[in-house]
């Protein structure tokens, strides 16, 4: 639990406070919940497993096919993620504005935001060979339940060897740049978007199960379907999914639909559009180094999402230790024990929900601003600097690759 001691008590309260009061209203910005289920986690590595489908009923005839249990699985280590400021002994001493403060809810913003960073640079680089594995203290281990094949690929096996792919060259243009997307007819980008979610529903229409039988034989997108696109394809996709009665034009140079005009007749045809902002590219927060970033490869690029399937395309991997020091108890109730914080800090409150509390819980915040006097310590002798450093401990996982798919823009290859 991030509870900063060692100060005055007044420092103390400011100090927790803004750290709270900035991570939960972060937090419920977050888009991650939109996309992934939550799970629990207490090992370093946690293994996950999904088992094949059953049986469909038959016609008896006398005899019944034997079918053996298929099971696909792989172990996801929980990584460690951490941040690092000087704050000077003399900003400190003449704290007039509430450097501490101000410093400590920025450091509840970051924790809050790690998570998007993570599952942005899963999304971006889940078409990739490198995607498929990383490396923990010098082991590698599958992140996906194929061993070895991305979550996007063509080259996913389920029923009698037969390759089947969740990507699909879709109708938008290649343009590679955002000015490009931007200069594209709104009303003519929007109808290539109603053609790709054609193809979305065929495509998800055509998966087998390891049985041979249709996996989603009464798939309805307008109650399952989430697309997660770019901001810059965000208009457009509301043009194209969310709009009632508009007509959307096929002109190249205007939308007033004198040229091969659709005319949308409902409120929706997907459940929902979820447009982070770090789908534009973002820093990479598995490197230490600052300088490096993941990027789409095609400003046009987006993804589909099934979000009621018994298994998800995402997950969000939240780590909690089986002892307490830092952290409450295990058999605390997380909420209740986030929630006590913030009345006691702010008697409004603030929204909490469990997974914010867990996440709240599950990180530590090292500081050595209480050094002084006879806690002094040499390095703030010293260097007359004290420091703040977040911890926290996660990981976003991949799920199973026929909840979830990718559209490249035409002219590449699905």
């Amino acid at each position: 639990m991030p509870i900063i001691t060692g100060l005055q008590s007044s420092l103390i309260r400011d100090a927790n406070t803004a750290l709270a009061t900035a991570f939960f209203p972060r937090f419920l910005k977050s888009f991650w919940p939109q996309l992934c289920r939550s799970t629990l986690s207490t090992r370093f590595v946690e293994p996950f497993s999904i088992d094949g489908s059953a049986p469909l009923l038959r016609k008896f005839n006398g005899t019944l096919k034997s079918y053996g249990l298929k099971s696909w699985s792989y172990h996801s280590p929980n990584f460690l993620f951490k941040n690092f400021e000087n704050i000077g002994r003399e900003e400190f001493e003449m704290d007039q504005i509430g450097v501490v403060r101000k410093r400590c809810g920025q450091f509840g913003i970051r924790v809050a935001q790690a998570p998007d960073y993570l599952l942005a640079k899963r999304l971006l680089t889940a078409d990739q060979a490198s995607s498929a594995s990383v490396v923990y203290k010098g082991t590698s281990y599958y992140t996906t339940f194929e061993n070895g094949v991305p979550l996007f690929s063509s080259a996913h096996t389920m029923y009698d060897g037969a390759t089947q792919s969740n990507i699909i060259t879709g109708n938008l243009p290649s343009t590679g740049t955002v000015a490009g997307v931007a200069a594209l007819d709104i009303g003519a980008a929007a109808q290539a978007m109603i053609k790709d979610l054609e193809l979305i529903i065929d495509k998800i229409a055509s998966y087998k199960d390891d049985k041979g039988a249709a996996m989603y034989p009464d798939f309805d997108p307008e109650k399952s379907l989430v697309l997660v696109v770019p901001p810059i394809l965000r208009a457009v996709a509301d043009l194209a999914f969310m709009t009632n009665g508009a007509l959307i034009g096929g002109s190249p140079s205007t939308s007033t639909g004198s040229t091969g005009s659709t005319t949308m007749g409902r409120a929706s045809r997907v459940k929902k559009i979820v447009s982070p902002g770090l789908l534009r590219g973002c820093v990479d927060i598995e490197s230490d180094d600052d300088t490096v970033t993941v990027s789409p490869t095609y400003a046009t690029q987006y993804y589909w999402m099934i979000e009621d399937d018994y298994v998800a395309p995402l997950y969000f991997q939240r780590f909690r230790p089986k002892r307490g020091g830092e952290y409450f108890p295990l058999g605390s109730d997380p909420e209740a024990e986030a929630e006590a914080i913030l009345n006691a800090a702010n008697p409004g409150g603030l929204k909490v929900s469990a997974e914010s509390a867990d996440m709240y819980a599950a990180t530590e915040i090292d500081t050595n601003l209480g050094a002084l006097g006879n806690n002094a310590q040499e390095s703030v002798v010293k260097t007359e600097s004290f420091f703040i450093s977040g911890r926290s401990r996660f990981q976003i996982n991949y799920g199973f690759w026929p909840t979830c798919g990718k559209v490249d823009p035409a002219g590449q290859s699905a």
